[in-house]
C-alpha cells in the first residue's frame, strides 16, 4: 500500500472517530486540504484491523510461532529481558579530517579498527577501539592510516574475510571489486569487472568464497582458487555468474553456524518476488517467494539481506517502510517490522546484533531504528547523524555507523 493511501485511511479514522484537532493537524502536515475528499468506504482502517486479528488468531491456533519457541531468542533465564545493547554514542568522528566527501561503507575490524571508504575512491584505516574492547577518546584516535590503492570509483561496498580479516574486499561505482591486503598493502585479486556498480560485496563466513552484486543485473560467485592444474594460480578465481530480471541490490551467506555443506548464498534483486538462494558446495539452486500468499507479483524491492547469527531466518529490507523475517529452509514468513521509513528512493540497511534478539536498521529520518525481535516491538531509537546513513556494522558489542554526514561514529 502506497505511503498516502496509508495517510487517508488514518485521517478517516481520526475523522470518524473525533479526533477533529489530531486530523486538522494530520491535513496540515500531509498536505492533504481540509476540503479534499476521503475517497475510501466508512470505517476502512477498523474493517482492515479487524481483517488482520482474525487472520492473528486462526495462525495462533493453527500453529505456535516457531520463533517464540527458538531457544536462541529465548532470554537466558525465565522472566530476564536479554542484554541489550543500549547505543550509547561513545565515539564520532568527523571524516572531512580524512575522507574529502561523503561517507558510504564501513566494517569494524576485530583488531578495533575500522575500514571506511567513501565517494572521494580512498579507503581508510582509523584505530578506534583500545586492545580491551573499550572505546578511544576522539582526540585520541589520530590520523587515519591510508591504503596506498585507490579504488577506481566510490567505494559502495567493504567486507573483511572472516579467516583473515587483513583481506578487504571493496566493490565500487566504476563496476570493479578488488581483494586487498591491509597487512602487505598489496592487491591480492582483481575481479572480474561488472558494467554497472557493484552495490554489494560479501564474504562467505568460512573465508573461502566472496560474492559481487551489480546493477548489471549479475551476481558473481568466486572461490579458491591455487589449482597446479591451471595456469591461473591466483588465490581465488571466478566460479559462477548469476544473471537475473532486474539490478541485484542485495545479497548475503549463511553463517558460520550452518554447515559448510550446507552454506547458502542467498540473493535479492528488482523485478523479482523470489530470493535466490544458492548451495556453495553444489552450486544447486533454489527459490524462496517473498509474498505472504505465494503469487508472483513484484510489490517491493529487497533491498538489502542478512541472515540471523543463528543461521534459521532470512530477514529483507524493503523500499516499502518495512523490514520481513522468513525462515530461511521453508521460506515462510514469520514477522514484519514497522517503523523505519524507507521508500523506493531509499537504500536501507540494517544488521543483528550478535545474540540475534535486537535488528538494528537506518531510516530515512537519519535514525538508526531497533527492534526487539521476538515481540517485534521497537525499543529504541539512535539520534546521532544529520544526514543519509549508508552503512551499519556490529561486531563484539559496538555498533558503527556512516553516511553523508562525513562521519563514523561507534555506539556502545
Amino acid at each position: 500500500m502506497e505511503k498516502r493511501e496509508r495517510d487517508k485511511l488514518v485521517l478517516q479514522y481520526l475523522t470518524e472517530t473525533g479526533y477533529h484537532l489530531a486530523a486538522a493537524a494530520m491535513r496540515e502536515e500531509t498536505g492533504m486540504a481540509s476540503t479534499a475528499t476521503i475517497d475510501l468506504p466508512s470505517g476502512s482502517l477498523r474493517e482492515l484491523l479487524d481483517q488482520k486479528a482474525e487472520r492473528d488468531a486462526v495462525e495462533k491456533a493453527r500453529d505456535t510461532s516457531e520463533i517464540d519457541e527458538d531457544d536462541d531468542l529465548r532470554p537466558a533465564l525465565a522472566g530476564e529481558e536479554p542484554t541489550f545493547f543500549e547505543g550509547e554514542l561513545v565515539l564520532s568522528l568527523d571524516l572531512t579530517d580524512y575522507h574529502a566527501t561523503n561517507g558510504l561503507s564501513a566494517r569494524l575490524l576485530p583488531s578495533g579498527e575500522v575500514v571506511a571508504g567513501s565517494v572521494d575512491r580512498k579507503l581508510k584505516i582509523l584505530k578506534v577501539l583500545d586492545e580491551h574492547g573499550g572505546c578511544l577518546e576522539a582526540d585520541t584516535v589520530g590520523s587515519p592510516t591510508p591504503f596506498p590503492h585507490v579504488c577506481s570509483g566510490p567505494v559502495l561496498s567493504i567486507d573483511y574475510s572472516p579467516s583473515r580479516p587483513e583481506y578487504i574486499l571493496a566493490g565500487d561505482m566504476s563496476g570493479n571489486a578488488t581483494v586487498f591486503s591491509l597487512k602487505s598493502n598489496d592487491i591480492v585479486f582483481t575481479c572480474e569487472k561488472h558494467s554497472k556498480y557493484v552495490v554489494r560485496a560479501r564474504w562467505s563466513a568460512c573465508g573461502n568464497y566472496f560474492a559481487t552484486a551489480s546493477y548489471d543485473r549479475c551476481v558473481k560467485l568466486y572461490g579458491p582458487g591455487l589449482n597446479e592444474k591451471e595456469e591461473d594460480n591466483s588465490e581465488f578465481k571466478l566460479i559462477k555468474t548469476y544473471h537475473f530480471s532486474g539490478a541485484v541490490e542485495a545479497l548475503a551467506f549463511t553463517p558460520l553456524t550452518i554447515p559448510d555443506d550446507k552454506a547458502e548464498l542467498i540473493i535479492g534483486s528488482r523485478d523479482d518476488h523470489r530470493l535466490h538462494v544458492i548451495t556453495l558446495s553444489t552450486l544447486s539452486h533454489r527459490t524462496i517467494n517473498m509474498n505472504a500468499n505465494n503469487d508472483g507479483w513484484v510489490s517491493f524491492t529487497p533491498m538489502f539481506i542478512s541472515v540471523s547469527p543463528n543461521g534459521r531466518y532470512i530477514l529483507v529490507s524493503t523500499d516499502k517502510d518495512r523490514l520481513i523475517l522468513y525462515n530461511r529452509e521453508t521460506g515462510k514468513l514469520l514477522r514484519n517490522l514497522y517503523g523505519a521509513n524507507n521508500d523506493e528512493f531509499s537504500n536501507p540497511v540494517h544488521c543483528w546484533h550478535a545474540g540475534g534478539h535486537f535488528i538494528y536498521s537506518t531510516s530515512q529520518n537519519h535514525e538508526i531504528v531497533v527492534w526487539e525481535l521476538r515481540s517485534q516491538r521497537e525499543i529504541s531509537r539512535l539520534e546521532g547523524h544529520s544526514s543519509v546513513i549508508k552503512d551499519l556494522h556490529f561486531l563484539n558489542g559496538k555498533l558503527v555507523s556512516t553516511g553523508f554526514d562525513k562521519s563514523v561514529k561507534v555506539w556502545s
